[in-house]
């Protein structure tokens, strides 16, 4: 009887250990497939992530991307991992829409690793399993941002523009339709066309008016002009006067005379039909700065090139303003010489000369002179403009900081930002040994501070050209420029560097230093600056191309909600169900 229980109490021993062992090698075997599956998860985030990413740029491959990132987690990239290539499935890809997106934004993964093997539970007739993971990453927005180099760039939205007579109020709205091709830059013209009408004697200045998305007026005064029949002797032409008709600038076949660049001057004639100048007396011309009649010295003498001293056209030769003055050029007319001589109360015609760093690049108007005697609804009445703004266009190639030499920079501002000025900000943390960075340094490594769209900024005077030629050496180093707009360099290219884009004409109305505020991010490619070989450009000015390149860094929206687009765009990891 006692060997029969010893006999159950081995059985039940021998059973009991084999129980336990089975338990034991599950247990390790559950063991390892969790690490496996951490492997896996990490491939299945990158995955999302990369395919997300590619979302931005194009779409078509984001699933590709997404499979490709995935397989750089397995051992066809490294023995030591775990996941093997030849037994891992991507065809999973989902690309979706998302909130906050007006198309697909989101992309979900799910790799899957067949035929994994058991060690230990083979002993218990397990031989392989399925792992699988999943993730789902999507297209964000950047609300806040460090790294930043020390350039700010001025960030205008058009909503609405219009022309305005000035000395009548007529406002011309502008469309973005049937207008000129954009600017060799890439920046869109706005135009439209009407009858002017009610020009008083010598007719008007033309402003130009753009309000941004964010509601502010922006106007551009003393732009353009529209001229009409005056008398010498001051008001409408009457019989028996001096009377100043058409004045245009030649040759008519350039319509940028009217509107040039400070940095390319160019040579013009100016041509002006009088009618009733007595014979012997000569035809004085003018072309300076405006506000006013110049002086007698100003005034140079014409020759008449057509027609006679009662109905005639005299002519002669200027070069255009090598310095913006923000009353632009005024042409004036004076008959004979001295102070007391008779001259035009109010200009003939006008021209202005912009500086490089205006956001106003280009003013055309097909028409610079209305007789008063034309009918109200004649077609010598109606005036075509067109204008284009300095606007941020992806694949657009922009100024990100003016040089010096007079033609760029305003007040002394040349587009410079002064980062790492709050005093309640941490003393300079991402520098060596608490050290204060100069200029050079951030335009090398990126300022320390983050920066939130709302947050204060200051403008710093001055070219400081030496030190950004020396970051950006330090920065770039010998790495070419490699800008396709069709293959964008990938992110860890030197040259990708990310600026704060602050409000339209805030160095343009800002003398001395001046506070201003972040108004969103852009990211650019830099691809020539001043200090760079063979560089062409003005001593500490540097150009780049700009791009919402993905920069997955600090806080972010689901939404972009500025009005033209213009977000900063990242990407983020999101639950499965989004």
């Amino acid at each position: 009887m006692r060997g029969r229980e010893t006999g159950s109490v081995i059985v039940t021993v021998v059973l009991s250990l084999t129980v336990l062992m089975g338990i034991t090698a599950l247990v390790l075997d559950l063991g390892a497939f969790r690490s496996h599956r951490r492997q896996l998860q990490t491939a299945a985030d990158a995955g999302a992530l990369a395919g997300a990413q590619k979302l931005i740029s194009d779409p078509g491959q984001a699933c590709s991307t997404a499979a490709y990132y995935q397989r750089q987690n397995d051992n066809s990239t490294s023995g030591e991992n775990m996941v093997s290539d030849a037994n891992l499935d991507t065809n999973y890809c989902d690309v979706l829409a998302a909130p906050g997106c007006s198309q697909a934004c989101s992309v979900r993964v799910q790799p899957v690793e067949s035929d994994v093997p058991f060690d230990f539970g083979r002993v218990l007739g397990f031989t392989s399993t399925n792992i699988d993971a999943r993730a789902r990453a999507r297209i964000v927005y950047l609300t806040k941002s460090k790294g930043l180099l020390p350039f700010g760039v001025e960030d205008l939205r058009p909503s609405s523009v219009t022309i305005v007579i000035d000395k009548t109020g007529q406002r011309i709205p502008l469309a973005q339709s049937g207008c000129f091709s954009a600017t060799t830059e890439g920046y869109p013209y706005w135009c439209s066309g009407a009858y002017v009408t009610n020009l008083p004697p010598g007719g008007s200045t033309v402003s130009v008016q753009a309000v941004d998305s964010t509601g502010q007026t922006i106007t551009w005064s003393n732009i353009g002009y529209v001229g009409s029949d005056q008398s010498v002797a001051g008001g409408a032409c009457t019989a028996g006067v001096v009377c100043v008709k058409d004045v245009t600038l030649a040759p008519s076949s350039d319509p940028y005379l009217y509107y040039t660049s400070t940095s390319s001057p160019k040579s013009f004639t100016v041509l002006a039909h009088l009618t009733g100048v007595a014979s012997g007396t000569d035809v004085r011309i003018s072309y300076g700065t405006g506000g006013g009649p110049p002086g007698n010295g100003a005034f140079a003498t014409a020759t008449r090139v057509s027609g006679t001293q009662a109905d005639g056209v005299w002519s002669i030769s200027f070069t255009s303003a090598s310095t913006e003055q923000t009353a632009g050029q005024d042409v004036y007319i004076r008959l004979g010489n001295g102070g007391n001589a008779p001259t035009t109360a109010v200009p003939a015609q006008h021209a202005y000369a912009r500086d490089d760093g205006d956001i106003l690049q280009q003013y055309v108007q097909d028409r610079h002179y209305i007789s008063p005697s034309a009918g109200a609804t004649s077609s010598t009445r109606f005036v075509n403009f067109d204008v284009a703004f300095q606007v941020l266009v992806k694949g657009t190639l922009i100024t990100l900081k003016l040089g010096g030499g007079g033609a760029q920079g305003n007040a002394g501002n040349y587009q410079g930002l002064d980062l790492d000025t709050n005093a309640t900000w941490p003393t300079y943390y991402c520098y060596a040994n608490g050290g204060v960075p100069n200029t050079a340094d951030e335009v090398q490594h990126g300022s320390c501070t983050p920066y939130a769209i709302g947050d204060p900024v200051q403008t710093q005077t001055g070219n400081f050209a030496g030190q950004v030629d020396q970051g950006l050496q330090a920065r770039v180093g010998s790495s070419p420029n490699q800008w396709d707009p069709n293959n964008p360099p990938p992110d860890g290219d030197p040259r990708w560097m990310s600026l704060i884009l602050v409000p339209p004409l805030t160095f343009s109305t800002c003398n001395g230093t001046c506070t201003t505020h972040v108004i969103g991010f852009g990211d650019f490619y830099i691809t020539d600056w001043s200090g760079q070989a063979g560089s062409t450009l003005k001593q500490g000015e540097v150009r780049g191309v700009f791009w919402n390149r993905p920069n997955p860094i600090n806080d972010y929206s689901t939404t972009c909600d500025e009005p033209s687009g213009i977000c900063l765009q990242s990407v983020a990891l999101e639950p499965w169900d989004g």
